[in-house]
């Protein structure tokens, strides 16, 4: 069973000076800071959020020893943001409890949000030859199964790689915007998070051109009319039949390699990302593409996207070449 203990702890310490300005800060943070003048030690219980920390930066800016002070502070910032609420874990603990405990073995996570993205991936992987299983790859359909936001949380305080698509309607959007508010850099999640460029799988199926495989599949299910109605239609069948499509269409691209092919470009891409998803990559790359972190930083970042292969990667790898020249 998932424990606390396995990710992370709900109180961080650091040794720190004490000076005045530290007093208040620590009376108003309600319990989230404890200073032991005894041991000169700052203890973090729970989160630390932003409006704290630059407060503690300001207590310290005068400190002879500020530079090395602002750096245990960083350390203590990031480290307590690792924690997951009771609420999260109790969720994340019913999902392990009912299905797919093994995700918690898996070397690296693809986040999608509904079954039929499922076995749609899974299937597109194989005909790409990455089968997800043999690579280590669990696909999450989070949607169904808890909270994406609290599984991009988890997978950063358990150190798994994780890439994510989303639908490209308001809730995908929202989900970007709620994984930002958990601590997540922008640029680390331009580079984790994709959005499909139709609002769900089924409109960005037939605006690829799988219209005649779908209408196909559809009239298998037991719609008479399906090589009749028309595209509005045919998406909102589809939408009804997410697991039953999505099941004879990964079905079908088994069998031809070619439909796969022309399966939507975003996720082709983020399977070629995980091709060279690294450990580096995770626990480094929210600091690393950081635009307040120095050059050196930047030139290990590059290092460790040189192993990923894909358009969207690419655009990163741009980016960093820009800020190490």
């Amino acid at each position: 069973m998932m424990g606390r203990k396995c990710v992370g702890s709900r109180r961080v310490s650091r040794p720190a000076y004490h000076v005045s300005d530290l007093d208040p800060i620590v009376a108003g943070a309600r319990g989230l800071l404890a200073y032991e003048i005894a041991s000169s030690t700052l203890t973090v219980h729970g989160r630390l959020d932003e409006t704290i920390y630059r407060a503690l930066l300001t207590a310290y800016a005068t400190h002879p020893d500020r530079a090395v002070i602002h750096g245990v502070l960083r350390e203590l910032c990031d480290q307590s943001r690792r924690f997951i609420s009771d609420a999260e874990l109790a969720d994340l603990q019913t999902f392990a409890r009912r299905i797919r405990g093994e995700i918690f073995f898996a070397r690296r996570w693809f986040l999608v949000e509904g079954q039929a993205e499922y076995l749609l991936i899974h299937a597109l992987a194989r005909a790409l030859g990455y089968d997800l299983d043999e690579h280590g790859v669990a696909v999450i359909d989070t949607k169904n199964n808890g909270d994406p936001v609290a599984f991009a949380v988890l997978a950063r305080a358990l150190g798994i790689p994780w890439l994510s698509v989303f639908d490209g309607d308001t809730a995908g959007m929202t989900y970007l915007a709620r994984i930002g508010r958990r601590d997540f850099p922008p640029a680390e999640i331009a580079l984790r998070c994709r959005t499909l460029p139709a609002s769900n799988p089924e409109t960005q199926l037939l605006a690829d051109g799988l219209g005649p495989e779908l209408r196909s599949i559809l009239a298998k299910l037991g719609h008479p009319d399906a090589t009749t109605i028309t595209t509005a239609q045919l998406a909102q069948r589809l939408d009804k039949e997410k697991t039953a499509y999505a099941a004879e269409l990964a079905a079908m691209i088994a069998a031809d390699p070619a439909i796969g092919a022309r399966m939507p470009e975003t996720f082709q891409e983020t399977i070629g990302a995980l091709r060279g998803l690294t450990w580096v990559l995770t626990c480094c790359i929210a600091q690393l593409l950081d635009a307040g972190r120095d050059r050196n930083f930047r030139v290990l970042a590059l290092t460790a996207l040189s192993g990923c292969q894909s358009a969207a990667v690419d655009g990163r790898k741009q980016q960093l070449w820009r800020l190490c020249s």
